[in-house]
This record gives C-alpha cells, sequence and structure tokens, in this order.
C-alpha cells in the first residue's frame, strides 16, 4: 500500500486551462471550427493526464506518475535526492537515479504538485537520505554584484544632480526645463528594490538564481537609464531651437500647400514643452508680428517664438543661458530642410 498520494496543483492545471481557453478562442476565430475541434481533443487528453498525475512512495520504490505514462525507481535504484530552496519560497526535488547503465535526473517543483515535503518526509523515514546542496563562494556572481552596484552608485549621483537641479530651479523662480526628477526617483526605488533582491540572493549563496535573473536586470536598468537620460537630458537652447524648427516648418509646409496657417495671425499661440519657470510648467509662446519694431519688445522674456513680415517669414527664439535671455535666429531665406 502506498503512502503520501500527491496530486498536480490545482492552480497550476487552472492556469494551464485559462492558457488553453485563450488559444482555443485564437485558433476557433482565425482557423475556424476543425482546428479548434482538433486542438480541443488534444489538450481534453492532456488534462486528463495532468488530473491523474501522482507521485506515490511504496516500500521498496517510489511511483511517479504523469500524463499516461508511470516511472517506477526502486530505492536501491537511487543515487541522490536533492532539495533546493529558492527566494520566494519556490522549491523543487531533484531525484538522481540509475536506469540501466544511465543515470536519469527527475525533477519535482512544489507548484507542480502538492504535499511534496510531506512525501519526501515519509521517504526518509524510510531510509533514503535527503540532501542539500553545499554552499560556496562563486566570485563571478560576486563580481556582477559589483558591477550593478557601481551602477547603482552611478544612477544614484544622477537622480541627486537632477533633483537638485530642479529643486533650486523652483526656488530661484528661474527658467529651465523639467527633468523628471520624479521619474527619476521612482527609476532609483525599482533599483535599490532589485539591488536588495540581488543582495538576498548572494547572501542565501542562491547562485543559479542569481544569475539567471542578473542579465535582466542590468539591461533592463540600462535601457530604462538610457531613456530618462535621453528624455531629460536637454537644454533649453536645444529645446528651443527645436520648437522653433518645429514652428516653421508647419508654417512654410502650410503656405506651400496653401492651407490656413496653423497658428494664430494675431495674439499668441501655446507649443506645448517641458518649459518651467520657477515651479510652474509653461508652454512656448508663439507670436504673429506684422507691425515692424514690435518684435523687439517679445525678444525681453525667454521661452518665446516670434514669427516676423509679411511675405517672407522671419522666425526667432528667445531661450535662457548663462543667466540671460538669448535669442536664436534662423538663417534668412533658407527653407526648413537646411535648418
Amino acid at each position: 500500500m502506498g503512502e503520501r498520494l500527491t496530486r498536480k496543483h490545482p492552480l497550476y492545471i487552472g492556469i494551464q486551462a485559462l492558457f488553453f481557453l485563450i488559444l482555443l478562442y485564437l485558433v476557433y476565430r482565425f482557423g475556424g471550427p476543425w482546428p479548434a475541434a482538433g486542438l480541443g481533443l488534444f489538450f481534453l487528453s492532456h488534462f486528463i493526464g495532468e488530473i491523474r498525475s501522482f507521485v506515490k512512495v511504496y516500500t521498496g520504490f517510489l511511483l511517479y506518475k504523469t500524463g499516461w505514462r508511470s516511472l517506477k525507481i526502486p530505492y536501491t535504484d537511487l543515487t541522490e535526492v536533492l532539495y533546493v530552496h529558492r527566494v520566494g519560497g519556490r522549491e523543487f526535488y531533484k531525484i538522481t537515479y540509475r536506469a540501466g547503465k544511465r543515470k536519469k535526473v527527475l525533477k519535482l517543483h512544489s507548484y507542480m504538485f502538492t504535499h511534496l515535503k510531506e512525501l519526501f518526509a515519509v521517504l526518509e523515514g524510510k531510509g533514503i537520505p535527503l540532501t542539500k546542496p553545499k554552499k560556496k563562494n562563486d566570485y563571478v556572481a560576486l563580481g556582477l554584484f559589483a558591477l550593478f552596484a557601481a551602477g547603482g552608485i552611478i544612477l544614484l549621483n544622477e537622480v541627486l544632480l537632477r533633483f537638485f537641479s530642479f529643486l533650486r530651479s523652483g526656488i530661484a523662480d528661474r527658467y529651465h526645463l523639467y527633468p523628471g526628477p520624479f521619474l527619476w526617483m521612482v527609476l532609483f526605488v525599482f533599483y535599490a528594490l532589485l539591488f536588495y533582491r540581488l543582495f538576498r540572493l548572494i547572501k542565501q549563496n542562491n547562485y543559479p538564481l542569481f544569475f539567471s535573473r542578473i542579465f535582466l536586470h542590468i539591461g533592463l536598468i540600462a535601457l530604462l537609464f538610457l531613456f530618462l537620460r535621453d528624455f531629460t537630458a536637454v537644454e533649453h537652447r536645444a529645446e528651443m531651437a527645436r520648437v522653433l524648427i518645429d514652428v516653421r516648418y508647419q508654417c512654410e509646409a502650410a503656405r506651400f500647400e496653401g492651407r490656413a496657417f496653423p497658428f494664430e495671425t494675431s495674439g499668441c499661440s501655446e507649443y506645448k514643452t517641458k518649459l518651467m519657470k520657477g515651479w510652474k510648467r509653461l508652454p512656448v509662446q508663439i507670436y504673429f508680428v506684422t507691425v515692424p519694431g514690435e518684435e523687439e519688445a517679445l525678444l525681453k522674456e525667454p521661452g518665446r517664438i516670434i514669427i516676423s513680415g509679411e511675405s517672407d517669414y522671419r522666425y526667432l527664439a528667445t531661450f535662457w543661458e548663462e543667466g540671460e535671455v538669448k535669442v536664436y535666429k534662423t538663417p534668412e531665406g533658407s527653407s526648413p530642410a537646411q535648418l
């Protein structure tokens, strides 16, 4: 009579069933009823096998039944029963046994089967020792962790620089670009959580899981870092030049195609950008000037685009640099493609 009958975990079977239903719906939608019926029969056979699966301890052997096949392992053929525990509660049992002249390995995962701990406790009671992997230092893992930590120091420096620059500009009530300090803070917190998780893996000597995570984490953080650096590291001069070129292109394209002018011919239009003054987010102001000399009064404030003239337009942009307002001018008579 066998002891400790286990079954496939209901949640594990449920996730497979959910995946099957989604896949069956897609096959039915794109392939029709007959391919869906064939796939349905295949999965029905699979689920019947999953429900019938179990591991059972007998007096002289271990019976592993999965799907439509069975594996009978006599205790005399067992060479090692290894228990591996991973961070987050994940665990599996690695059973090494002889099959004729060859050695084979059977892995039983805790997320797949229920009552595995109780089952192997009974197995230990029958004289089958349960071993754990020996812990040793892995200097390659330590080196990769040091690389990750160095990246963390660089990221912390970037966070602090942007945050204090944003803070100083806000307090001084001066013009500056929104550097996204809150995005940087979120990234730093995310990095810190990953750092702590990898540190726990090193501390627990769980090097297999560490190696399976470290490259993913380094790649993910590098991509986020490059994205945010590109997104935030923009000078006011470069931003206003970008807006000026975009505005001129829209105006010249509208004039060439005979369309309506894209901005107000009198008054002020607005163009959304990352420009700020103090704590307030300000759009770029676009002015259309037809009276000669009127543009001079508009050049005293940064963050403005001035379009002047009647037939051949002149485009100016004001920006904040080195504590004063400066003017960016497009070359006279040049086309948008030449800017």
